[in-house]
């Protein structure tokens, strides 16, 4: 399973690599350079949060880069952050598909830390 995990990722970066060479200015190039860490799990998410706080400084409405720190600040314990830029992406995107995913990501983790 680990090895699948990491071709996976090899390809997500080897396509992120090509998409810069081809337009290294476009928006959604930059919004997927800056996910890359926070997808991968040997990536300290402080660092991941620095990298997408940067790119959230150029595009502060993008719905990836939104679900994205989400994501990382949760999986830095951080879930009053986490729940704070959730709401920032529920107003706007409401309909963006991983909402529901990150919702229920977020109330897990306070359930079981009692919060």
């Amino acid at each position: 399973m680990r090895a699948q995990a990491s071709n996976s990722m090899s390809e997500i970066v080897l396509f992120a690599a090509r998409a810069a060479a081809v337009n290294p200015l476009s928006a959604s190039t930059r919004e997927m350079a800056a996910t890359l860490p926070a997808q991968m799990a040997q990536v300290p998410p402080m660092l991941a949060l620095v990298q997408l706080r940067q790119a959230l400084e150029d595009a502060p409405i993008s719905p990836l880069l939104l679900w994205w720190f989400a994501a990382t600040r949760l999986r830095a314990g951080d879930a009053a952050g986490a729940r704070e830029t959730m709401e920032v992406l529920e107003t706007v995107a409401p309909a963006y598909r991983g909402l529901g995913l990150l919702r229920r990501s977020i109330e897990g983790f306070e359930r079981r830390s009692g919060r």
